[in-house]
């Protein structure tokens, strides 16, 4: 492998998590080219991505893929939603009884 040294990730959202997660399941394919990987985003939160951002997408507006779609990291989207407390659920506006992996959620917290 050619030396790759610093490699860079211009924006944290979705796609970057997903990238980081490949990268670092197998970092041994990359290693010891890769020295560094910086993340640059304006915003503070890894994953947001623009159309989880509520300056960018309004409360009604429905993701378009449902959790059984998302590829999973260590968890999938029904497993987090489930390890939430009933209070965060509620901020949500999800009810506990009705998390399927099969429904679509909201892009925004309230």
């Amino acid at each position: 492998m050619s030396q790759l040294g610093r490699f860079a990730i211009i924006g944290v959202g979705p796609s970057a998590v997903y990238l980081l997660h490949h990268l670092l399941r197998d970092i041994d394919q990359f290693l010891p080219a890769l020295t560094d990987i910086y993340l640059f985003d304006e915003r503070a939160a890894l994953g947001i991505g623009m159309p989880y951002d509520r300056r960018t997408t309004d409360v009604h507006n429905l993701c378009n893929i449902s959790s059984a779609e998302i590829p999973p990291l260590d968890h999938s989207l029904v497993h987090w939603l489930h390890a939430l407390s009933d209070e965060q659920l509620t901020v949500q506006g999800i009810a506990r009884p009705e998390i399927d992996e099969d429904e679509t959620y909201r892009r925004t917290t309230r």
